[in-house]
């Protein structure tokens, strides 16, 4: 038996497990896009160029980034400079 399939059938649902495995710096190169209304290359450029001048890892800093625009309220590795960077962005004001 032979199944077709539509041009107006609707697209797959994304998987749970596919959402979960995205990365860290895909997820911080959304919140910048989010915040900043500015391309996926000028945001992964952004936290490219901060992880180059502040010596940190792209991902630590990118974990440090989604860990700051979602709230996390104790303190965690590399809070100081992803505040100091992002922090007015962020709607967040003054760094602590």
């Amino acid at each position: 038996m032979v199944t077709q399939t539509t041009s107006h059938s609707l697209p797959a649902r994304p998987r749970i497990e596919e959402a979960s495995a995205r990365t860290p710096l895909d997820t911080a190169v959304g919140v910048l896009i989010g915040r900043r209304h500015c391309s996926p290359r000028a945001a992964f450029t952004e936290i490219a160029d901060a992880a180059l001048q502040s010596g940190i890892g792209l991902s630590a800093l990118s974990r440090a980034l989604v860990a700051l625009a979602s709230g996390v309220p104790t303190d965690f590795a590399h809070r100081e400079e992803v505040e100091a960077r992002w922090g007015p962005a962020l709607g967040l004001g003054e760094p602590r």
